[in-house]
């Protein structure tokens, strides 16, 4: 069996549309041109003055972690499980048998 072909319009990691998260195989949406990097005529735009004067708050810039959510990450439980069963036992059975201790 064969693997598809690589799709022209998706680049990977050298597609400006590229972002690990979003797009991982960098592919372009439609109607637009997948245009890899280094771009050839890079185009420089001057900044907006009044961006330039949005105030910035002060202290370090927010940090963003991944939120890690897989079972294998639990915190591990251990319970006694022959306690509880005792409790679904009922009282006239349980009176009358001795539970043995492991």
């Amino acid at each position: 069996m064969s693997s598809p072909p690589d799709d022209p319009n998706a680049l990977g990691r050298r597609s400006i549309f590229y972002e690990p998260q979003w797009n991982p195989s960098g592919k372009a949406p439609k109607g637009f041109k997948n245009v890899p990097y280094p771009l050839k005529n890079p185009k420089d735009y001057p900044s907006d003055p009044r961006a330039e004067k949005i105030p910035l708050p002060e202290g370090p810039p927010p940090k963003y972690y991944k939120r890690k959510t897989t079972a294998i990450e639990a915190p591990e439980e251990r319970r006694d499980l022959y306690k509880e069963t005792l409790q679904f036992v009922p009282r006239t059975i349980a009176s009358t048998q001795k539970p043995k201790t492991p």
